[in-house]
C-alpha cells in the first residue's frame, strides 16, 4: 500500500510538471523532503527565469475528491501544515490532481480562505481553477502581489556571511533560516538573560567596533561574526516606505488584430504597510505594444514612459534626521545591491522580504558599525541619566528617546488568529531587525530596566 501511495503521488508531481511546462514556466520538484511542500513553480519572462516563485503542495488520487460540491472540492488538513503554509514568505498553492480525468485543480492558501473545523480546518478548491494556460494570468497576479513578510516577530538570516568590497553579504549558496529574536528577548530575567538580549549584544558590538578612530580588520570581523548570529539589520526595508521601479515591458497576451502575444508598458511598486512589504503593479495597453520575444523584462526607454506615471525612486523616513526624503533608485536601493551588472537606476529590484531580495541584498560594514555605535550611545545616555550619574542632560536624553521612537516607528503591532483555532495572539511585525531592537529597548524601559543598560553593555 505504501508503494502504491508513492507511485500515485509521483503521478501528481509529474502531471503538475507537465502543466507548468506547457504554460512556459519552470517546475522544481523537491528532491529532498520539505515539510508540507512538494515543489515550487518559477515564473518565466520571455523564457527566462524571473525569480518569482509559488510553493506547492500536491495531493493526488480519488481520496481527495470525496468531499465535493457543485462548485468545488473540500480539502481538510491539520494545523501543523497550515501554520507552515501561512507563515511562508512565498505564496503557497494547494493542488489536487484527479487521476481519473487528468486535471489538476488549484487554490491559494490564505487566512481568508481557511475555515476552522474545531480540531482542524478546511478550504474549498474551485472546479473552475484548473492548472493550465488559462490559469497563468491569475497565478502571475498571485506571485506579483504577494505580501513579502515573515511570520510576525520572525527574522531571516543566512547561515554564513562574508566581507567583500566593504559589504557584509551572504556567502553564495548559504541557506536562509528564520528565527525569532523576540524569543531570546523574552528569556530569563536574571542578569545573564538580560545580557544575552539581542539588542544588548548589538549595543556591545557598537562598544567594540568603534572604540577607536578606525574600523580595523579585527573590528570588521566582529561585525561579520555578529551578523552571522543575528542577520543583517534590514536598513533599507526599515527606512524605505515606497519604492517605485523603472517601468518595464511585460507580457499582456494577444492584442486586437494580432495573432501573437504582445508586450506592453508596466511599472511595479513595492509598498510598506505597517511591518509588511507588498508588490503592486500597473499594466497599460498602448499603441506602442511590441512582440513579446525581444523585449519582455527589459527597461522601457525614458522617452516612452507616460508623463502621468509616478517617477521611479524611493521615499524614505530618515531615522536619525526625523524627516522624509526622496532619492533615486541608484542613490538608495542600488547602494545595497553591490553585485548589480548594468544600470542601478533601471534594475528590477526584488521586493523587500522576498527570498531573491535576501540573496542579493547586502549592507556596508561601516553602516552596520555606525548604527551599532549610535544605538550604543543612545542606551548609555539614557542609562546614565536615569541612574542619576553626571549632570542633568534632559534635552540630550529627550533626543535619544526620540531617536529610539523613530527607529521603532517601522514596527507594527498585530493581532492574528492562531492557525486552525479561534485564539487571538498579539504579535509584532517589523521590516527591520534594527527597528525590532529599538522596540525591545522601549519595552524594557517601560519595565524599568533603563538604569541597567550601562551595566549590561559596558560590563557584559
Amino acid at each position: 500500500m505504501g508503494a502504491n501511495h508513492e507511485i500515485t503521488g509521483q503521478e501528481g508531481v509529474f502531471a503538475v510538471g507537465q502543466a507548468i511546462t506547457k504554460i512556459g514556466w519552470y517546475f522544481h520538484p523537491k528532491s529532498s523532503p520539505e515539510f508540507g511542500i512538494d515543489g515550487e513553480i518559477e515564473l518565466a519572462d520571455n523564457g527566462k527565469p524571473s525569480g518569482k516563485l509559488l510553493k506547492v503542495q500536491i495531493k493526488t488520487g480519488p481520496s481527495w475528491f470525496r468531499d465535493v460540491s457543485a462548485t468545488g472540492f473540500t480539502y481538510r488538513g491539520d494545523k501543523s501544515h497550515l501554520s507552515y503554509w501561512l507563515s511562508h514568505s512565498v505564496p503557497v498553492l494547494l493542488l489536487l490532481h484527479d487521476t481519473a480525468d487528468g486535471k489538476t485543480y488549484w487554490e491559494e492558501v490564505t487566512k481568508s480562505k481557511i475555515i476552522p473545523t474545531g480540531k482542524g480546518w478546511k478550504i474549498d478548491v474551485p472546479k473552475s481553477q484548473v492548472l493550465n494556460q488559462e490559469a497563468s494570468d491569475a497565478l502571475r497576479k498571485i506571485a506579483n502581489r504577494a505580501v513579502h513578510a515573515l511570520p510576525n516577530g520572525m527574522w531571516s538570516r543566512h547561515e554564513q556571511y562574508e566581507l567583500q568590497d566593504d559589504y557584509v553579504k551572504p556567502v553564495p549558496g548559504s541557506r536562509i533560516v528564520q528565527y525569532d529574536p523576540w524569543q531570546s528577548y523574552s528569556g530569563s530575567p536574571d542578569l545573564k538573560g538580560l545580557r544575552n538580549k539581542p539588542y544588548i549584544t548589538f549595543a556591545r558590538l557598537g562598544r567594540d567596533v568603534l572604540s577607536g578612530d578606525s574600523l580595523t580588520n579585527g573590528k570588521r570581523s566582529l561585525v561579520v561574526e555578529w551578523t552571522t548570529n543575528y542577520g543583517l539589520l534590514g536598513l533599507l526595508p526599515g527606512l524605505a516606505q515606497l519604492i517605485t521601479l523603472w517601468p518595464r515591458w511585460e507580457r499582456s497576451g494577444k492584442m486586437d488584430n494580432s495573432d501573437s502575444e504582445q508586450a506592453c508598458l508596466s511599472y511595479a511598486r513595492h509598498i510598506r504597510v505597517g511591518g509588511n512589504w507588498y508588490s503592486t503593479g500597473q499594466m497599460q495597453s498602448i499603441s506602442a505594444a511590441r512582440p513579446v520575444a525581444p523585449v519582455v523584462g527589459e527597461p522601457v526607454p525614458k522617452s516612452m514612459i507616460p508623463a502621468e506615471w509616478p517617477k521611479p525612486g524611493v521615499l524614505l523616513w530618515r531615522w536619525e534626521h526625523f524627516n522624509w526624503q526622496e532619492e533615486t533608485l541608484q542613490q538608495s536601493v542600488g547602494s545595497y545591491f553591490p553585485n548589480i551588472e548594468g544600470s542601478r537606476e533601471t534594475y528590477d529590484y526584488p521586493c523587500p522580504g522576498h527570498p531573491r531580495f535576501w540573496s542579493e541584498y547586502a549592507e556596508p560594514v561601516r553602516k552596520i558599525a555606525r548604527w551599532a555605535k549610535n544605538f550604543h550611545d543612545v542606551l548609555i545616555s539614557i542609562s546614565a541619566f536615569c541612574s542619576r550619574k553626571g549632570e542633568d542632560e534632559s534635552a540630550k536624553v529627550n533626543e535619544a528617546l526620540y531617536f529610539l521612537e523613530s527607529l521603532a516607528s517601522a514596527v507594527a503591532i498585530s493581532i492574528e488568529l492562531e492557525a486552525g483555532t479561534r485564539k487571538l495572539l498579539k504579535k509584532w511585525q517589523s521590516p527591520s531587525l534594527l527597528s525590532s531592537f529599538a522596540m525591545m529597548a522601549i519595552e524594557d524601559m517601560a519595565s524599568g530596566y533603563q538604569s541597567r543598560f550601562e551595566e549590561l553593555i559596558v560590563d557584559g
